[in-house]
C-alpha cells in the first residue's frame, strides 16, 4: 500500500460506509475477480514507488537503533551471567538476573498496545526508550544485586513496551503482504542482535553489557524524532458516545483510565508468585515446603480471579457496565480465545519462547562452566545459531510470499525442528560432543526463525477487526514461555547441583569472577548432568506443540479479497485498532477449512 495513503484525520473525515448495528468487526468479502485483474494491471507510477521506498528507508533509520536495542539487551547478558552473578555472590540465583527482565517485559506487553492508541506512537515510543535508558544506568552502576534486578525490571517494561511499537509501527499504514515483507527483514535483524549481544557480552566487562545500551538510547531518542516522528500514527480520537467528547482532549489522569489496571496488577501479582514459587522449588525450600505451597496456590488463585475480571469485562457484561468508561478494554480480551487457532497460535508462541531462552542461557552456562571457556570464547559459540535463525526468516518469507503463500508449512517445519534440536542437544551436552551440539543450536535457531513471522500473520487472518489486540496478546505467550522455562529449568540445575550449590554459588575454588570459574571436576561434572537435565525438563513441552500444530488450520495470503471497513469513520470500538486497506492493493486473507 502506498504510504503516502490519506493521514489519519482524512480518514476521519471521510464518510463511512453504511453500518448494521450488528457489525462489529472487519468483514471480509469476496471481490469480483474482473475487478481484481483490472486492479493488478494498473503499475505503480515512479512517484508512488519513491514514496514506498522513502516509506521504508525512514523506518529503517528510525527503528533500526530501537530494534537491535531490544533484541541485543535480550541476549547480551547470557555469557556474562554467571559473572554478574558471582560479582555479588549469588550464582544459584543467576536466573533471577533473567526471570526480573523477563517477568516485566511479559506482564507489560499488553498495556503498551492501549498507551500507544491513547498517547499516540510517537510519545510511547520515546517513553519506552527512556525506560530501557534509565534502566540500563541503575544495572551498570548496580551496587548491589536488589540494585540489579530493579535495573533489570525496568528494561524488562521498555522491553515489552519496544516489541510493541516495533510491530505495531511496521503494520501501520501499509498492507498485510508489505508487513510480511517488513517483518521479515526486521527478523533478520532481530536475529543478527539475538547472536551478537552474546558475543558483545563474552568482551567485554559485564558493567559495560548495560552500559552500551545508554549511546545507543540516545542515538535512537534522536533517529525516532527527527526521522520517523512525521510518519507516525497520533493518539486516537475515541469519541465519548455520551457527551461527544474526544479522548485525545482529556487530561492526563482520563487518559491512563482506558488501561486495564486491575488486569495488569492481578496478572503480574499473580504472575510473581507462580515463578517466585517455581524459582524457590527444590532450591531453596522443599517443592512440599509452605513457602512454595502458598506461593502455588496463592498464585493460581490470583489468575484464576484475573480471567474473571478479563471475561466480565467482554462488552455487555457485568464489569463493563459497571465501569463504563469509553475505550476501556480488558488488558487479554477474553473473547479472542473463542478461536481454536488463536489458543494453538498462544501455547505455539509458548514453547517457542522457552526453547529460544534455553538456548541462550544455558548454552552459554555450559560452554562457560562444563567447557571452561572465557565469557568471550563462550559468546563466540552462541554464533552458531545465526545461520539457523537466518535461514528460518528467509524460509517464512519464501513459504509465506511466494509459494505455497500460506502459514501453515513454516508453523509445522519450526515446530518439527525444535523437539527435534532439544531432543539430540541432551544427549551431546552430557556426551560433550561439541559438533552435534552447534548442529543443534543451528537447528534450533532455524525452528525459531521460520515459525516467528507467521504467527501474527495466522493471528490476525483468524481476528481482522482486533488486529493490535491479537498481536499483543499472542507476543505475550512467547516471552511468558521464556520466563517459566528459566525457572523451570534453573530449578532443575540447581537440583542436581546438591552439595555442590555452595561452591557453585562463589563462582569456583576461589571465589569470584577472578577466580575464573574455576571449578573441580566434581562440580562441571554435576553442572554437566545438570544442563542436560535442564533441556530435557522442557522437552515434553516443545513436544507437544509439534503435536498440537497438526490441528492449526492454514491462512492463505492471496489476492482474492478485498478488507472493508464496517465499524465506524473513525475505526475505534473498544479500543480496537482497525487498519484502512486502499482498493489500489488488494491485500487478501483467505482462511482455509480448519
Amino acid at each position: 500500500m502506498n504510504p503516502a495513503a490519506p493521514n489519519e484525520t482524512e480518514l476521519q473525515s471521510t464518510q463511512p460506509p453504511a453500518r448494521n448495528p450488528s457489525q462489529e468487526t472487519i468483514q471480509i468479502h469476496p471481490t469480483s475477480p474482473r475487478v481484481l485483474q483490472n486492479e493488478e494491471k494498473q503499475p505503480l507510477t515512479k512517484a508512488e514507488k519513491r514514496a514506498i521506498w522513502r516509506y521504508r528507508a525512514k523506518l529503517l533509520v528510525g527503528l533500526i537503533f530501537p530494534f537491535f536495542l531490544d533484541s541485543m539487551d535480550t541476549t547480551i547478558i547470557a555469557t556474562a551471567l554467571p559473572h554478574i552473578a558471582t560479582s555479588f555472590n549469588q550464582l544459584t540465583q543467576q536466573s533471577w538476573i533473567v526471570t526480573s527482565f523477563t517477568l516485566t517485559s511479559t506482564a507489560f506487553i499488553p498495556a503498551f498496545g492501549q498507551l500507544s492508541d491513547v498517547f499516540g506512537r510517537h510519545a510511547t515510543l520515546q517513553f519506552v526508550i527512556f525506560l530501557m535508558l534509565v534502566g540500563s544506568a541503575l544495572c551498570a552502576g548496580a551496587q548491589s544485586f536488589e540494585m540489579l534486578l530493579v535495573g533489570r525490571a525496568i528494561t524488562g517494561v521498555s522491553s515489552a513496551g519496544l516489541l510493541v511499537m516495533m510491530t505495531v509501527i511496521l503494520s501501520d499504514k501499509v498492507s498485510l503482504k508489505d508487513n510480511a515483507l517488513q517483518n521479515t527483514l526486521f527478523s533478520l535483524v532481530a536475529g543478527a542482535s539475538y547472536s551478537v549481544g552474546p558475543v558483545i557480552g563474552g568482551w567485554v566487562n559485564w558493567r559495560w553489557c548495560f552500559g552500551l545500551s545508554i549511546p545507543i538510547c540516545l542515538l535512537a531518542h534522536i533517529a525516532v524524532l527527527f526521522v520517523l516522528k512525521p510518519e507516525l500514527v497520533k493518539a486516537q480520537r475515541h469519541t465519548d458516545p455520551e457527551t461527544g467528547e474526544e479522548l485525545s482532549k482529556r487530561t492526563f489522569t482520563q487518559k491512563i483510565s482506558v488501561i486495564d489496571w486491575p488486569g495488569l496488577a492481578l496478572f503480574l501479582v499473580s504472575c510473581i508468585s507462580i515463578i517466585l514459587a517455581l524459582t524457590w522449588g527444590g532450591a531453596t525450600y522443599p517443592w512440599d515446603s509452605p513457602q512454595v505451597i502458598v506461593l502455588l496456590v496463592v498464585g493460581g488463585m490470583l489468575f484464576l480471579v484475573f480471567v474473571w475480571v478479563e471475561y466480565s469485562m467482554e462488552p455487555g457484561r457485568w464489569l463493563e457496565k459497571k465501569v463504563r468508561v469509553p475505550g476501556k478494554q480488558a488488558m487479554i480480551p477474553a473473547h479472542l480465545f473463542y478461536e481454536k487457532d488463536i489458543v494453538i497460535l498462544a501455547f505455539l508462541n509458548f514453547a517457542g519462547g522457552a526453547a529460544l531462552f534455553a538456548m541462550f542461557y544455558f548454552i552459554s552456562v555450559y560452554f562457560a562452566i562444563v567447557e571452561q571457556y572465557s565469557a568471550s570464547k563462550a559468546g563466540l559459540q552462541l554464533l552458531f545459531y545465526l545461520p539457523g535463525i537466518g535461514a528460518g526468516a528467509y524460509s517464512a518469507m519464501y513459504l509465506c510470499n511466494i509459494n505455497p503463500r500460506t502459514t501453515f508449512p513454516p508453523l509445522l517445519l519450526g515446530h518439527l525442528a525444535l523437539p527435534i534440536s532439544i531432543g539430540i542437544l541432551t544427549p551431546a551436552l552430557k556426551s560433550r560432543n561439541k559438533s552435534l551440539i552447534y548442529g543443534m543450536m543451528a537447528l534450533s535457531g532455524f525452528g525459531n526463525g521460520i515459525a516467528s513471522m507467521p504467527v501474527p500473520l495466522h493471528a490476525i487472518a483468524k481476528k481482522p477487526a482486533h488486529l493490535a489486540v491479537i498481536v499483543g496478546t499472542i507476543q505475550f505467550f512467547e516471552p511468558f514461555g521464556g520466563t517459566v522455562a528459566m525457572a523451570v529449568m534453573g530449578s532443575v540445575l540447581n537440583n542436581k547441583l546438591g552439595p555442590f550449590g555452595a561452591e557453585f554459588s562463589r563462582g569456583g575454588a576461589g571465589g569470584g569472577v577472578n577466580a575464573g570459574l574455576a571449578f573441580g571436576e566434581e562440580v562441571k561434572e554435576a553442572v554437566k548432568e545438570g544442563v542436560g537435565w535442564a533441556f530435557l525438563a522442557i522437552l515434553p513441552l516443545v513436544a507437544v506443540a509439534a503435536v498440537v500444530v497438526l490441528f492449526l488450520g492454514d491462512v492463505r495470503i492471496d489476492e482474492g479479497v478485498v478488507v472493508e471497513e464496517m465499524v465506524s469513520g473513525r475505526g475505534r470500538r473498544w479500543g480496537v485498532k482497525v487498519y484502512y486497506e486502499s482498493t489500489r492493493v488488494m491485500v487478501g486473507l483467505r482462511c482455509i477449512a480448519d
